[in-house]
């Protein structure tokens, strides 16, 4: 993918995590617009204290990192990525060479160092080779990508290849293509801040969203959810009763609460409200359906959106997105 084939409004802020080389910084930059097309911006670097590394392993703890890159997002941003020199870990202490959060929309990768090789030009070739599939890698992430089983795509585990499959390419595609300031920006942005806690801020930027697409039941059973986490109840109400008034089309008010029960992460009440939303339904497939996208796009639950996708592609439905969506994520049955 590049640059040509995308029409993207997206800003990535890019942030140095102590001393890094200009020429490290400007490929990443040249990466993110040739690969993604999106627009860059480079912030002042930030210093990685103590706190961030374990001394006992000698690793920089990536989860940390990316908890701290989230809250150093700027307005005029809608995705950022951490530059570290320095060994990194995973939160099971294992060592990994990157990291991405889909939630906080953040990426994080460490400069590739190489040793052996005696040829300084061929190891900075091969650096600068490592440092384009790294930040690809994890930039993909960001998009909601996750690992591919195709080998030869670059989100393949072993990254195999600098370029995506054609499924990967797609779902870049289209998450590239959101405009930031739509409603859909908006509201992913918004859920973000919920499931980062930042509960007061989500409520704001839900009520963005609303105010571009004022008929979207969704975004208002989310931000009800929002402030029932805030505590504040009769407005959680009065949003859940515009939610449910806006949502005639759908079967009855047993889809409405499994909604509300995801937005508190309540899984298990959420299932049996869906549960017996498919049962009462007239059309089953099309509440599997719409239970499926619940869970792919306010939770990015995977394995239950397959689930349902699943039996909605079993039940005779044929969504072009829902099949594409399967097959990105090697979740589609064979036959």
């Amino acid at each position: 993918m590049s640059a040509e084939r995308i029409a993207s409004e997206l800003t990535v802020a890019i942030l140095p995590l102590g001393k890094i080389s200009d020429r490290q910084i400007k490929l990443t930059a040249v990466v993110l617009n040739w690969m993604f097309g999106v627009k860059t911006i480079v912030l002042p670097t930030a210093e990685i204290t103590s706190q961030y590394f374990n001394t006992e392993r000698g690793r920089y703890q990536g989860d940390k990192i990316l908890n701290f890159l989230f809250l150093q997002l700027p307005a005029n941003a809608q995705r950022i990525m951490g530059i570290l020199e320095g060994d990194l870990e995973e939160n099971s202490n294992k060592p990994c060479l990157g990291l991405a959060d889909l939630y906080q929309r953040v990426a994080l990768y460490s400069v590739p160092h190489l040793s052996g090789q005696s040829d300084q030009s061929k190891k900075q070739t091969d650096q600068d080779l490592m440092s384009i599939l790294l930040i690809t890698h994890e930039f993909a992430h960001t998009l909601g990508l996750s690992h591919c089983d195709q080998l030869g795509c670059v989100m393949n585990l072993s990254q195999h290849g600098a370029t995506m499959c054609i499924y990967c390419s797609r779902w870049a595609d289209r998450e590239l293509k959101v405009r930031p300031g739509s409603a859909e920006e908006r509201f992913s942005f918004a859920e973000s801040l919920f499931f980062n806690g930042f509960f007061l801020q989500a409520i704001t930027v839900y009520r963005q969203a609303i105010f571009h697409a004022p008929k979207e039941p969704l975004y208002y059973h989310c931000l009800a959810v929002a402030l029932n986490q805030a505590g504040q109840f009769d407005k959680a109400k009065k949003e859940m009763t515009r939610a449910l008034a806006l949502s005639g089309n759908l079967p009855d008010g047993y889809y409405n609460l499994g909604l509300v029960y995801i937005g508190g992460q309540r899984l298990e009440q959420a299932e049996v409200y869906f549960n017996k939303a498919i049962a009462t339904a007239k059309d089953p497939r099309t509440m599997q359906r719409w239970i499926g996208q619940a869970y792919r796009e306010i939770l990015h639950d995977v394995e239950r959106a397959s689930r349902h996708y699943l039996q909605y592609l079993r039940l005779g439905g044929d969504d072009p997105d829902v099949v594409e969506w399967l097959i990105s994520r090697s979740k589609l049955d064979k036959p």
